[in-house]
């Protein structure tokens, strides 16, 4: 299950992706720093409906910056396809098992081993409790949310791979993928995705 894409598609493609990476970092840190932290004691209910309109912000800024039709993400691994039996599977889906599997280990060992995972698990159960003992709740909630960026990129990078494709439209499935082939050259066919609009379905 190597994949041989080629180092000029490969390349940019990490590149884009690492940087990324440290602009959504960095976007979340700050947030919780700058809006979150401002927030502290207020109702669960005022948090859900900031970061939800931080989310409607985000969403109509990436519109306007990129517009709204919907685009290939350009992953390096395109169409490769590797047939086991009579199963094909695109390459995209299994890097994305490997890569779960490494980041799930990776984050058990943070969580479970590292002196700022210790915290990170006391700064969730109980605040109050944690600060009283000397736990930097602040700096366990801002390593939270840079996790929680850097997840979101890993989920967006291997759910919009080859056929799928991106979009940022609300009331849209943002990622959606097309009826499955009946072959392999089907399959490695560009083929264009069918949007499902969750707002008329909802209504239905």
């Amino acid at each position: 299950m190597v994949s041989y894409f080629a180092v000029d598609r490969a390349l940019p493609f990490g590149l884009a992706v690492v940087g990324a990476m440290a602009v959504l970092i960095a976007m979340g840190v700050a947030f919780h720093r700058v809006v979150l932290v401002r927030l502290a004691g207020a109702p669960e209910f005022i948090f859900i409906m900031v970061t939800l309109g931080a989310g409607i912000v985000i969403t109509a800024t990436v519109e306007l910056l990129f517009g709204p039709n919907g685009r290939q993400l350009g992953d390096p691994w395109g169409s490769d396809a590797l047939a086991i039996g009579t199963v094909t599977l695109n390459e995209v889906r299994l890097w994305a098992v490997v890569v779960t599997v490494i980041t799930l280990t990776a984050y058990f060992v943070f969580e479970r081993r590292t002196t700022y995972g210790l915290a990170t698990r006391a700064a969730a159960m109980d605040q109050e409790a944690a600060a009283a003992v000397g736990v930097p709740v602040r700096r366990t909630q801002s390593i939270a949310w840079a996790f929680a960026a850097f997840l979101s990129v890993l989920g967006g990078i291997f759910l919009a791979g080859y056929p799928n494709s991106v979009h940022v439209s609300p009331g849209r499935c943002g990622i959606t993928e097309p009826s499955p082939p009946s072959s392999w050259a089907a399959r490695a066919a560009p083929s264009e995705p069918s949007w499902v609009d969750w707002g008329s379905a909802s209504s239905k």
